[in-house]
């Protein structure tokens, strides 16, 4: 039997929990392409379209959205229904004069929150992996699958940098210390905004502890489940 190739479809019952769907009436839903974010932790711009913003009625209404070029994602436009897109990536929809950011909601699953079309463009990348490359160059592996290269940097892994699109262009260090402002992307708490109040390191089996001030008292999370995103304040809307 000849090979079909990949699959472009999957049974919403093995979907994410990061993508909000009615799985028991929806048998079947799109499936994300391999790309810069994982499959688990994004949702084909597809999706974004018909389910969320509800612009289109039917898959076939948003790939035609998609095809005729009116969506950009973080400064680009793109064409592919299964594209993969994540936290903090911005879409743009210029032909209505909007523009939308992906955040999490309570539950870690992904939502739309509309933002200003008149700023300049930036999203914030937590820096996952640092090493020195070809030439001496500093290689800085970011949290949704880029890569920047560096001359010379004080970025350290756990840090943010703010990255402006859509030139990709690494701007503002986000230190990972206390007093600055984080994220919560995973755990009980995602989508909640904190300040650092303190670092507890971790060892060979245990993670390091973030111990953060929200809007409803002080909670703990395990500093992979946090992303800086601010001094004094947010550097990105959100």
């Amino acid at each position: 039997m000849a090979n079909r190739g990949e699959t472009k479809s999957q049974k919403s019952l093995s979907v994410a929990n990061l993508r909000v769907i009615k799985r028991k009436e929806h048998k079947w839903t799109v499936k994300s392409m391999t790309g810069a974010h994982t499959k688990e932790s994004s949702v084909p711009i597809s999706f974004i379209l018909r389910d969320l913003l509800k612009l289109a009625g039917t898959m076939k209404e948003a790939k035609g959205i998609l095809h005729e070029g009116l969506v950009k994602v973080n400064g680009k436009v793109r064409r592919d229904y299964r594209l993969p897109v994540g936290l903090f990536d911005v879409i743009d929809l210029e032909k209505i004069g909007k523009r939308y950011r992906i955040v999490l909601d309570s539950k870690g699953r992904i939502e739309i929150k509309e933002i200003s079309a008149k700023e300049k463009m930036s999203k914030i990348n937590k820096i996952a992996g640092k090493r020195v490359v070809k030439g001496g160059l500093i290689q800085l592996a970011t949290n949704d699958g880029s890569t920047f290269l560096e001359k010379k940097t004080a970025i350290n892994v756990g840090d943010s940098v703010l990255v402006e699109l859509p030139e990709r262009k690494v701007g503002k260090r986000l230190e990972r210390k206390e007093g600055n402002l984080a994220y919560v992307i995973g755990g009980k708490h995602s989508g909640t905004i904190g300040k650092i109040k303190s670092i507890i390191e971790g060892g060979m089996n245990k993670d390091m502890l973030l111990t953060l001030e929200g809007d409803k008292g002080d909670f703990q999370t395990s500093e992979k489940n946090v992303l800086v995103i601010g001094e004094k304040k947010t550097e990105i809307e959100i």
